[in-house]
């Protein structure tokens, strides 16, 4: 038999796809990762709040524990920015201008409200205009689930009959305000207090006499709903209640720890003394050229 000599390209071809077939059987499946999607980041429209500062003097903006747009349910972001960076940074703007060079320049904004009365209208106005929003801001949170500790559960129920209760009567009082004003929750030894004062007066002031701190506050002012809800306070008083950070306001009540004393503090420890009112501080009269916005 006579051989025939085989084409070299045919050879080669042989070789590629002995070789090919040789390298499907080690084919491993390779888990391929999903694409990662970049997503921008939206800007806020607004300035930090952390950026919001007065001008200058003892009182200074506390900042929020939120950002403007994180309460869509309840409060447009510039309803928001304009209550906090306009109306209240002018309270306090106001306020530390007023103290300038009076003995109350350096107290405490819990003396500088027991330190007012009806002869000193704008420092009335600044001062309650300040300490207000500031439990105003802490008094809500962007959740809606938050809950009361169980002694504030306690305490409720004891004063209010229920937690359903107290949403009632707080809503109540709220919606019963005639013009500007605030509905406070006050938290004494002896019992949970609803309280409404007018314009930006305070519980705190010498007129009031009322025993206790307040844990919560409402502002009823318009500026504080009407961008978001127009004159329809009633849906404002009701979404508020749905906000209400009881986280703070379990910690307002809670008892303080007590520190057990060792032998050496024991016999040099002083004896307790009941908390008692600020007493008021006599002031000149305040510059009476300014106003809040």
């Amino acid at each position: 038999m006579k051989l025939h000599a085989i084409p070299f390209f045919v050879l080669t071809s042989l070789m590629v796809l002995s070789s090919s077939c040789q390298e499907k059987k080690e084919l491993q499946e390779v888990q391929i990762p999903d694409a990662i999607i970049f997503k921008k980041e939206k800007k806020s429209a607004f300035p930090n709040p952390k950026t919001i500062k007065t001008n200058s003097g003892p009182f200074q903006m506390e900042g929020l524990k939120y950002q403007y747009e994180d309460f869509k349910d309840f409060l447009e972001p510039e309803n928001i920015y304009l209550h906090y960076a306009k109306h209240h940074l002018a309270y306090a703007n106001n306020l530390n201008r007023t103290l300038i060079g009076t003995p109350l320049e350096k107290r405490s904004i819990e003396i500088v409200l027991g330190s007012t009365d009806v002869e000193h209208p704008l420092l009335k106005s600044y001062s309650g205009g300040y300490y207000n929003h500031n439990l105003y801001w802490k008094s809500i949170c962007k959740e809606t689930d938050s809950k009361p500790s169980p002694d504030l559960v306690a305490m409720i129920n004891r004063d209010f009959g229920s937690l359903d209760g107290f949403k009632e009567k707080f809503k109540q009082l709220a919606n019963q305000q005639i013009g500007s004003g605030w509905v406070w929750l006050m938290f004494s030894t002896d019992k949970l207090i609803l309280i409404s004062t007018p314009n930006e007066d305070n519980p705190l002031m010498p007129m009031y006499k009322v025993p206790g701190i307040p844990i919560l506050a409402i502002d009823l002012w318009e500026h504080a709903y009407y961008p978001t809800h127009n004159n329809n306070r009633k849906e404002y008083i009701d979404r508020f209640v749905e906000h209400i950070n009881w986280n703070e306001m379990s910690r307002l009540v809670a008892p303080p720890v007590e520190v057990v004393p060792t032998t050496e503090t024991t016999a040099t420890a002083a004896p307790k003394k009941p908390v008692a009112r600020p007493k008021p501080v006599t002031t000149p009269k305040p510059d009476t050229t300014t106003s809040p916005n």
